[in-house]
């Protein structure tokens, strides 16, 4: 699937709770992190891989890391090892799993653990060269970066036409140890990062001029702000919220 013209053609001004204030004529304008997410289950045998991999990949200041558990793998039965449901699991997360594959792919079918960048591109989420490969032939927006505590505002696009976005905030789980004693993981301790628990659509974007309120998070928890393009579910940006 191609790069989704109108991400490449518009200048985000994102102002996130992650980043210092910068302007657009400065020498510090970002660039926008890539968004890498992670579909995995904790049922899955070959998952642990990619949940490792992307543990080291959610310490890089360039990417937003997000890690989202799917249902598919809750009922199955391994032999004597039994069926285990993955705490984090949720059907949603599925069905944003199987848009993304009918978008890129062209089909609903699905599997773990598979990684999806800027939500244009694909690969099997073990495999580090090829998502670094992807990382770096992704579309990274420009964004003009300023702080507030408690919204997040987007600036006027300088090319509106066709631009139907959503704003969203997705909470997160920093990090998780769970021993599991049932299933294709059985006797394992697996640990994850940036766990998906909630996804919240803030608003829409049209190109204009915006801001939007970031409802408090719990102790405990962080998240991630994006603006995703409502049909193609393009990421035209991404920031992390600040801590605290």
């Amino acid at each position: 699937m191609g790069t989704n013209p109108v991400a490449a053609a518009i200048l985000l001004g994102l102002t996130s709770l992650a980043a210092p204030s910068a302007t657009a004529d400065s020498a510090d304008v970002v660039s926008a992190p890539v968004l890498v997410e992670l579909f995995t289950s904790q049922s899955c045998s070959s998952c642990p891989p990619a949940e490792e991999l992307f543990s080291q990949l959610a310490e890089r200041s360039d990417l937003v890391v997000i890690e989202w558990h799917v249902d598919y793998w809750d009922d199955l039965v391994h032999g004597r090892a039994g069926s285990w449901k993955d705490p984090f699991s949720n059907a949603e997360h599925t069905e944003r799993q199987r848009r993304y594959n009918m978008n890129i792919r062209g089909m609903r079918s699905v599997y773990t653990p598979q990684a999806i960048v800027n939500g244009n591109t694909e690969t099997t989420g073990s495999r580090a060269r090829a998502i670094s490969e992807l990382v770096s032939a992704a579309t990274r927006p420009i964004v003009d970066l300023s702080a507030a505590p408690t919204s997040l505002s987007i600036g006027r696009a300088e090319h509106q036409d066709g631009i139907n976005a959503d704003v969203i905030m997705v909470k997160l789980l920093p990090e998780q140890e769970t021993e599991v004693p049932r299933g294709e993981n059985r006797g394992r301790t697996l640990a994850s990062r940036n766990i998906a628990v909630n996804l919240q659509v803030l608003g829409q974007w049209r190109g204009e001029a915006m801001s939007y309120d970031i409802p408090s998070i719990p102790s405990g928890y962080d998240c991630a702000l994006l603006v995703q393009d409502t049909e193609t579910m393009q990421v035209l940006g991404a920031r992390y919220c600040a801590a605290g």
